[in-house]
C-alpha cells in the first residue's frame, strides 16, 4: 500500500487541526449542592485546583535524545498530550552525526478508578499525530531527511501516581503508520556522495514510552454567591 506525502501531510495536519480545535474546550463546572433548608449559604470563595503533567520519556533520554511533553484535561476524562524531541550530535572529522527533531500531538481519554479522581491518571487510549526529520550516519552510509515525515497512531497505556502525588510514571506503546522518505549517502573525504533516494510505507509500533511525570498544580479562584435564607 503507498501512500503519498502530501495525502499523509493533509492526515496529519487534520487531525492537528481537531486535537487543538478540541483544546479550546474548557472543563464545565459542576453545580453545587442546594444547601439544607433553614441554613444561609455565605458568599465565598473556592480554590480550584487545574493540573497538567510535564514528563520526559526515559526510552529517548537513554537514547542521547533530550524530550519533553506535557498533558493538559480539556473536557472530563479527555486531555490533550503533547511530546517534542531535539538531538543534534555530530562529530564533522569523524563522520558521525546523529541529529533528529520531531514530536507527537493528540488526544487521550483516561478511564478507570484513578480517572474519576485525578483525569489525567489510571488507563488510557489515544490518537495522535507524528511529525519527524531526521539525519544518521555512523562513519559509512548516512540516511538523511531534510524536510518532515508525517504519520499517525494510535496508543495505550497507563499512568501510575506515586505516594507522593506530585509524581507519577507513565508506560505506554503506540502503533501506526508513518511515511518515511530519505536520501542514502557515503562520506568520502570531506565530502557526501549522494547514493539513491528511498520512499517505505512504515506499519508497526511507532511510540514506547516510559516516562517520569511532575504534575504542576495552579489554583484560580471562584465564586459562589449563596442565595440568603432558604
Amino acid at each position: 500500500m503507498c501512500i503519498s506525502v502530501k495525502y499523509m501531510r493533509h492526515i496529519a495536519l487534520a487531525l492537528l487541526l481537531i486535537v487543538f480545535g478540541t483544546a479550546n474546550l474548557r472543563v464545565q463546572a459542576q453545580p453545587a449542592e442546594p444547601a439544607p433548608l433553614g441554613h444561609t449559604v455565605a458568599s465565598d470563595t473556592a480554590a480550584v485546583p487545574y493540573r497538567m503533567l510535564v514528563r520526559s520519556n526515559l526510552v529517548y533520554d537513554a537514547a542521547l535524545v533530550p524530550n519533553i511533553g506535557v498533558e493538559l484535561p480539556v473536557y472530563r476524562g479527555l486531555t490533550f498530550s503533547g511530546d517534542w524531541n531535539y538531538a543534534w550530535w555530530f562529530s564533522f572529522p569523524k563522520n558521525v552525526f546523529y541529529q533528529t527533531y520531531g514530536g507527537y500531538a493528540g488526544l487521550r481519554y483516561h478511564f478507570g478508578r484513578e480517572a474519576a479522581h485525578n483525569p489525567l491518571l489510571g488507563h488510557f487510549a489515544g490518537l495522535s499525530a507524528i511529525a519527524l526529520t531526521y539525519d544518521f550516519e555512523l562513519r559509512e552510509r548516512g540516511y538523511q531527511h531534510d524536510n518532515w515525515n508525517f504519520g499517525v497512531q494510535a496508543e495505550y497505556g497507563y499512568t501510575l501516581p506515586l505516594k507522593n502525588g506530585k509524581w507519577a510514571f507513565t508506560f505506554s506503546l503506540g502503533v501506526g503508520y508513518v511515511r518515511l522518505k530519505y536520501k542514502e549517502y557515503l562520506p568520502m573525504d570531506t565530502h557526501y556522495v549522494y547514493q539513491r533516494s528511498v520512499e517505505r510505507d512504515w506499519f508497526g509500533p511507532t511510540r514506547l514510552e516510559v516516562s517520569i511525570c511532575r504534575t504542576i498544580e495552579f489554583k484560580s479562584a471562584r465564586s459562589r454567591k449563596g442565595d440568603g435564607e432558604r
